[in-house]
């Protein structure tokens, strides 16, 4: 599964300084956590809606995140209290996302300036801007807020999967920089 790494090579492509703060949304068991922890040393918070992966992240992979927080990204992100941020990042968690509008705004609000969401995204979602996702990222654009730097090309989502029918997915990695 090579998203993690990508979105971590992304992160460091944009500059973010190797001892910044990052906010992992998403985390999961912390797969993505240990491809970033991998070329930052600095803060590494992880947010999930799930308790159970994030006990399962104390148990298993205990040096990764700084702190972990249970969290759904459709509400106020208000256990977020050592920001601003230098850096947000999500592998494989925006298509469970409901609420856009109010994800980018919460995001906006503690990121530095400067300061990026890397995240990846099924290409069909992005393209047809699917729960507004496309529309929010836009909207806080012609706000001034941030800035939509890149969308990247799509790219094999789990190619090594046997199933067909999952090793034909494409996402696309963005970054979304705040002005």
């Amino acid at each position: 599964y090579p998203v993690p790494g990508r979105v971590a090579e992304t992160l460091v492509s944009c500059s973010v300084p190797t001892d910044g703060s990052i906010v992992d949304l998403g985390c999961g068991t912390g797969m993505s956590g240990e491809a970033i922890r991998s070329k930052f040393t600095g803060s590494l918070t992880g947010l999930d809606i799930s308790s159970g992966s994030l006990k399962l992240i104390g148990e298993k992979k205990p040096n990764v995140y700084s702190s972990t927080h249970v969290a759904n990204l459709d509400k106020p992100l208000d256990m977020l209290k050592d920001g601003p941020y230098d850096a947000f990042v999500s592998v494989g968690v925006f298509s469970y996302v409901e609420k856009f509008d109010t994800l980018f705004e919460e995001i906006a609000s503690k990121l530095k300036p400067g300061g990026v969401l890397v995240f990846s995204h099924h290409v069909a979602y992005w393209d047809d801007d699917r729960r507004g996702n496309r529309t929010a990222a836009e909207d806080l654009q012609a706000k001034g807020i941030w800035k939509i730097e890149s969308v990247g090309e799509g790219e094999a989502y789990m190619p090594n999967n046997p199933d067909p029918a999952e090793n034909c997915k494409r996402i696309r990695i963005i970054v979304l920089r705040k002005n």
